[in-house]
């Protein structure tokens, strides 16, 4: 199975919750199909928008619950949304 965070992202999200870990960053989370928004809910990621197909949560992390969220089964991948217009990575 692939990494569900990009490695660059993976070590900024553990410099930041060292070093500025209540800081809220926007994320863009794919999940696996079926599979059910509670449990990254219950990580701490405030929805903002859901989008059915393909399953897609955008909304706000803090770094460390972005890190947590990433090894749920029910997440595909983990990006940080800069905004503006980006094509997301497909999960593999």
């Amino acid at each position: 199975m692939a990494d569900r965070l990009d490695s660059d992202l993976r070590r900024r999200l553990e410099e930041l919750s060292r070093n500025d870990p209540d800081a809220r960053l926007q994320f863009v989370v794919t999940l696996r199909p079926g599979a059910s928004v509670s449990s990254v809910a219950a990580e701490g990621m405030q929805i903002g928008q859901q989008i059915a197909e393909p399953p897609l949560l955008l909304g706000t992390m803090t770094p460390k619950q972005a890190l947590k969220v990433a090894r749920l089964d029910a997440v595909a991948l983990v990006e940080q949304d800069a905004g503006g217009m980006h094509a997301l990575r497909a999960p593999d």
